[in-house]
């Protein structure tokens, strides 16, 4: 498996940024006091609505392009340096923080996934491991009550910036050096000479099999 995971490149957080920063306007002029100023939001049918869903739409196209252009160049290295393989059509492309139009119960309704990816029955995601951890291939159950999604399933226990401060750029090369002395040759088999080609993160249920996430 070749995995990838890649979002819109910090252009999607603008976007949030910006919406974020008009829902609290509006809020502001409506005279609505929310427990947290975050909690805004816009009215569908208005002009900021149909603003915010056409810029979130575009921010995932951009993101789909991007990795798909960079999975390219991963595969094109790949192919400098591993024996002649073949790469499947069989991709699983799931974004993981969008907004998008579906039915539920019998009504059409914009559903957001925050953290969390669809898994319908049958679809297939990722549960991603950190760096020199498993991943897994999944398929979804496709539970109505969850509105066919479940956890993105990557997580962490600290931010980026305590990461930061507690670790070392010397300590992250020594881990990085024992990781990749053992599970290359797990993430990368020539025995079936195949390679299948996956985008992103995820997390439906029912594994699958598993791969190895390495640096």
């Amino acid at each position: 498996w070749v995995m990838l995971h890649s979002g819109s490149r910090g252009i999607g957080n603008c976007i949030g940024q910006y919406f974020i920063a008009a829902a609290r306007e509006v809020m502001m002029k409506t005279h609505i006091h929310l427990p947290d100023r975050d909690l805004g939001w816009f009215s569908e049918g208005s002009k900021l609505f149909d603003d915010y869903v056409e810029a979130v739409g575009w921010a995932q196209d951009y993101a789909f392009a991007n990795r798909s252009e960079m999975l390219e160049l991963i595969l094109e290295a790949l192919r400098r340096h591993f024996p002649a393989f073949e790469v499947s059509d069989e991709a699983i492309n799931c974004h993981h923080n969008y907004v998008q139009w579906e039915k539920h119960f019998g009504e059409r309704v914009y559903v957001t996934r925050k953290g969390a990816i669809s898994a319908r029955d049958g679809e297939l995601g990722i549960i991603p491991g950190s760096m020199g951890a498993r991943s897994y291939i999944v398929r979804g159950k496709g539970n109505p009550e969850s509105f066919f999604s479940c956890a993105h399933g990557a997580g962490r226990r600290m931010s980026r910036n305590e990461a930061k401060r507690r670790f070392s750029r010397s300590a992250r090369s020594r881990t990085w050096r024992r990781l990749e002395s053992w599970p290359r040759t797990r993430a990368f088999s020539t025995k079936s000479r195949v390679l299948t080609r996956i985008s992103t993160g995820s997390w439906p249920t029912r594994p699958i099999s598993r791969t190895w996430c390495t640096p």
